[in-house]
């Protein structure tokens, strides 16, 4: 390796530390499956809780229907999947820490294709 080449990777990684943390979001990410299910899946952060749970709320955006509670126990993993969708219907999710009232990350999803056997 070159002198400059390791000049370059030590002042990178001086200034990487320099920076700090990235701010993460939880990424909540909602993907059509071949089933017709959808898969929502997210991250969990530095800071939380080794026990911390979520909650998944789901509106139809087809129906305008109020926010339901799609998660019967609060999530211990960062995935789940919804099974009560319905092809060619829009949905938003909104991801709760358990026993908070802000939502942490909203996602969207419409349902294009008949689900696959």
């Amino acid at each position: 390796m070159k002198r400059w080449e390791l000049a370059v990777l030590l002042m990178n990684g001086l200034a990487c530390t320099a920076m700090g943390e990235e701010k993460l979001d939880r990424a909540l990410v909602a993907v059509q499956r071949d089933d017709g299910k959808a898969l929502l899946s997210w991250r969990m952060l530095k800071g939380d809780s080794a026990d911390a749970t979520t909650e998944i709320h789901r509106t139809n955006d087809n129906t305008k229907d109020s926010p339901i509670l799609i998660t019967e126990t609060p999530c211990k993993g960062t995935c789940y999947v919804d099974a009560g969708v319905k092809i060619g219907h829009r949905y938003t999710y909104r991801l709760y820490l358990t026993g908070q009232d802000k939502p942490l990350s909203p996602a969207n999803i419409e349902l294009f294709e008949e689900a696959r056997p």
